[in-house]
């Protein structure tokens, strides 16, 4: 716990200062770095490597920093360049399919994620905060919630440790943060009450998404490169799944 707090400590204002100071094609070249980090812990789990896809995905998200016409056209020219590169690098062929589907998984569900990202930072820099700390606020009312009074495992075979109690507490503590956000710099959205809920139950779907991928794997963490939190699809998942319903529900609602 010292380490992860520690940890914590140091990243957080990093992370707020690339957010609120850096240009918006700094915060882009950032958040491609990470998919392209998470994409390499994920490709871990499956023990498979492709430059050329962590490169691609590098250029697919940052390009979304340009607007999200560049963005959706240089993403789809990388995705298919891609799996067209995988026939003459599977062997043998008959595993096609399967190392397909590997790559095409890392390239949409984490360069969706973190291109959405960039595009709700886009819109707003405090709608991106109001994301992030609601995120935060479920999984820390998650955790200590579950803790205290867990007791109803959500899915034993996925995340032992993930309790309805918890989930309870996540949804109420993100349910919270993003009203009293809401309150203070107005997001623009209806019934932040049930905004930010729903927030919260998106993100811990997310949550159980990677955990889902670390179970299959027979892993505990993505990585090691943030000392007592793991790696960085351990920090990111919540934020990769719920972004892009955010972004969408953002482009609806405002």
């Amino acid at each position: 716990m010292r380490q992860r707090i520690i940890t914590a400590l140091l990243a957080i204002p990093a992370v707020l200062a690339v957010i609120l100071y850096s240009p918006f094609y700094v915060f882009g070249f950032v958040c491609a770095l990470a998919a392209s980090i998470t994409a390499l812990e994920y490709f871990s789990f499956t023990n498979t490597k492709s430059l050329y896809l962590l490169l691609s995905l590098f250029l697919a998200v940052f390009m979304f920093s340009f607007g999200i016409e560049l963005g959706l056209a240089v993403s789809v020219i990388l995705f298919y360049s891609s799996i067209a590169l995988r026939m003459s690098r599977t062997n043998p062929i008959s595993r096609y399919i399967v190392s397909t589907a590997r790559y095409s998984f890392a390239f949409m569900y984490i360069g969706i994620g973190y291109s959405a990202m960039i595009l709700i930072h886009s819109v707003h820099v405090w709608l991106f905060l109001a994301l992030l700390f609601t995120i935060w606020a479920a999984d820390s009312f998650a955790y200590f919630g579950g803790k205290a009074l867990g007791k109803h495992p959500m899915a034993a075979t996925i995340s032992p440790k993930k309790t309805w109690e918890g989930f309870a507490f996540g949804v109420a503590g993100s349910a919270l943060v993003f009203a009293l956000w809401d309150h203070y710099f107005p997001t623009g959205f209806p019934l932040p009450l049930l905004c930010g809920a729903l927030i919260g139950g998106i993100s811990v779907l997310g949550d159980m998404v990677e955990s889902a991928i670390k179970r299959d794997a027979g892993a505990k963490d993505s990585g090691t490169l943030l000392a007592g939190h793991g790696g960085i699809f351990d920090r990111m998942d919540s934020l990769i799944f719920t972004a892009p319903f955010f972004y969408i529900a953002s482009q609806i609602v405002l």
